[in-house]
This record gives C-alpha cells, sequence and structure tokens, in this order.
C-alpha cells in the first residue's frame, strides 16, 4: 500500500504504525472480499467516489478538483522542491524537515 502511508497517520492518531497497518489491510482487505462477491460498493471520499459495480470500477471526481487541476498555479504549488537536484545534496534535510509542516505534526 504505497498510496497511503501509515506513519503519519499513527502519529496522528496517536497509535502505533503496526495497528493502523493491520486496521488498512482489514479495510482493504473487506472492500475486495466484497468486490470477490458481486456485491456493489461505494466509497465516497469527499473529491471522489469510488463505485464497484458488477466488478467494474467507475470514478466520479467532484467538479471542483477538475477546475484546481486546470489552474496555471497548480504545478507550482504541487511541487516538492524548487531548486534544482543538485543543491538537495548540499541542504540539510534535518533542519528541512523540521521546518516543514509533517515536521511541526511529529
Amino acid at each position: 500500500m504505497v498510496f497511503v502511508n501509515p506513519v503519519p497517520i499513527a502519529h496522528a492518531a496517536q497509535m502505533g504504525p503496526d495497528v493502523v497497518k493491520d486496521c488498512m489491510a482489514s479495510i482493504f482487505g473487506a472492500v475486495e472480499d466484497l468486490i470477490r462477491q458481486d456485491k456493489d460498493v461505494s466509497l465516497q471520499m469527499g473529491f471522489a467516489n469510488l463505485r464497484f459495480t458488477n466488478r467494474t470500477l467507475k470514478v466520479h471526481f467532484a467538479d471542483y478538483l477538475s477546475k484546481e487541476l486546470a489552474s496555471k498555479e497548480m504545478e507550482t504549488t504541487m511541487r516538492r522542491m524548487k531548486s534544482p537536484v543538485a543543491t538537495m545534496w548540499t541542504t540539510n534535510t534535518t533542519d528541512m524537515f523540521r521546518a516543514s509542516a509533517m515536521g511541526n505534526l511529529v
């Protein structure tokens, strides 16, 4: 499960990462079992609605999401770093992490 990182979720929920990994495996396993049993599943996540019907997947994205992705500022706001990769090797990553939002959360 590369797309869901259990460590930040565990820190935010004040639980161990192993507990969060087991919970996520149970949830995704249950969804997979329901789909294999030919049950219709609808997962509403706010920005997208995933619908599994007759073992086919249909995704409906929210209207506001396409407007945000089409904006010119989206590319610059989604970049992690604006500096070239060569400067990353000379940067103190510990200080950068402490200054980041995730560093403040941890």
